[in-house]
């Protein structure tokens, strides 16, 4: 297995200076090097000590605008709730989180949809994953993670949705965009 970009094999450096449009999915799979003979395969974007900024600049800048603006204390904790569960959703698959450097610290790669600061974007995304479902329930099982389903604590109901493609596995369909992936950084999901 090699990097390919339009049938040229790519050097491990030649990568790193390349960016694009990746799912967390071909992040992580970056982030791996080739299989070693005991079958492990060895973690090549090893994060050195570096700070974590918990939410990305550009969201953190446009909250504050809209703040500023309405002084609708409800509607920007939704969009940050809506941006966190984009993230979240996306790298909660697995045990490594994608993260890139910007100005001084790690932060969540930018969708490259949308931007953090299109707050619209954010919010509806964000809806779309689940931000806005409260509920006394809890997940019990997902069959191929397009069924999932749920126990009512309250009732003791247990429910059933199918859930579409892209809510089902974002860490495949929604792609973040990395300007050098030299910049990238792996953190363990569970850390972030």
């Amino acid at each position: 297995m090699g990097y390919q970009e339009k049938g040229n094999r790519l050097t491990r450096n030649e990568l790193l200076k390349t960016g694009g449009d990746f799912t967390v999915e071909e992040l992580r799979e970056i982030a791996l090097g080739e299989p070693e003979k005991d079958g492990g395969r060895p973690f090549l974007l090893l994060s050195t000590i570096e700070p974590v900024r918990l939410m990305p600049i550009k969201l953190q800048a446009a909250a504050a605008k809209e703040y500023e603006k309405s002084k609708d204390t409800k509607r920007v904790f939704d969009t940050l709730l809506s941006g966190f569960t984009i993230y979240r959703n996306s790298v909660n698959t697995g045990l490594m989180a994608p993260l890139v450097v910007n100005e001084g610290a790690c932060e969540w790669p930018e969708p490259a949809l949308f931007g953090w600061n299109d707050l619209d974007a954010v919010n509806f995304i964000g809806f779309a994953m689940g931000s806005k479902v409260k509920s006394d329930s809890v997940l019990i099982t997902t069959q191929g993670g397009k069924v999932e389903k749920t126990l009512n604590l309250t009732t003791g109901e247990t429910t059933t949705k199918e859930l579409t493609e892209f809510a089902a596995h974002p860490d495949k369909n929604l792609k973040f965009r990395v300007k050098r992936v030299g910049d990238v950084r792996m953190i363990n999901s569970a850390s972030w």
